[in-house]
């Protein structure tokens, strides 16, 4: 039976039978005023007070101060019994890289030259113009090296290679022993170069300024520690020895 169903909600009357409620979580909007105010149940998540622990341990969003905190990272402490060691300075590494490489490069250099020199002189004519000329200049070479100069043009980038891997080596003699050779690399280069020395200048200012930077205060400092202990790891076992 068709009738005037006129329904209001909340500002008239009704005319028809009454609409029953509609269900929470049916999925079917019933009349206004009758859902849930929180049909998702995130009302709690915004509850305001103290939150239970989590069982992972803290994070930034219970400390939102500590996520931005002004105070630098402070360094875990050495276990206990062992001391605490200090900071490799960063002039001894730049020292150990700069050498280590200058030096393999050069005596890669050297090799390299002897090498070409050796294929020069079995391969070119001497009687020729210009073959004769880069033969002479070849067999000059390899009498030079045959005659000694191959100790120093590969002795002394050898020896740079290893004391510059021992200059991460926390000692004292290590230091000593890298700025000597740098001084011999220096007075040995301007015996060979002395009739022209600008060809000099610049391995002079690159040796010089290798040698210069592990005498800074910082690393002064770090070799003499390491030196400190070491003699008191030795004094110990002496002592363990004679008791």
């Amino acid at each position: 039976m068709r009738g005037p169903h006129r329904l209001a909600y909340g500002w008239g009357v009704t005319n028809g039978p009454a609409m029953p409620p509609t269900p929470p979580g049916s999925g079917v909007a019933g009349p206004p005023g009758s859902q849930p105010t929180d049909p998702y149940g995130l009302a709690g998540a915004a509850r305001p007070g103290p939150q239970p622990p989590s069982p992972y341990g803290p994070s930034s969003h219970d400390h939102p101060q500590s996520a931005s905190s002004p105070h630098p990272a402070v360094r875990p402490a050495a276990p206990p019994g062992r001391p605490e060691r200090p900071l490799r300075p960063v002039v001894s590494m730049l020292a150990c890289v700069m050498s280590t490489t200058a030096a393999m490069q050069f005596g890669c250099v050297v090799l390299f030259v002897w090498f070409m020199a050796q294929v020069v002189r079995t391969s070119f004519d001497p009687f020729d113009t210009v073959e004769g000329v880069f033969l002479h200049m070849a067999e000059r070479f390899h009498l030079g090296m045959t005659g000694g100069l191959v100790w120093p043009l590969l002795g002394i980038p050898t020896l740079t290679v290893v004391a510059g891997f021992l200059l991460l080596r926390p000692r004292d003699w290590t230091r000593i022993c890298y700025s000597a050779l740098g001084v011999i690399a220096l007075a040995w280069s301007a015996f060979w170069l002395q009739d022209d020395l600008r060809w000099w200048i610049a391995p002079a200012i690159y040796i010089a300024f290798c040698t210069c930077i592990v005498w800074t205060p910082g690393a002064t400092r770090w070799y003499g520690e390491g030196s400190r202990r070491a003699r008191a790891r030795r004094s110990g076992r002496a002592d363990t020895m004679t008791s």
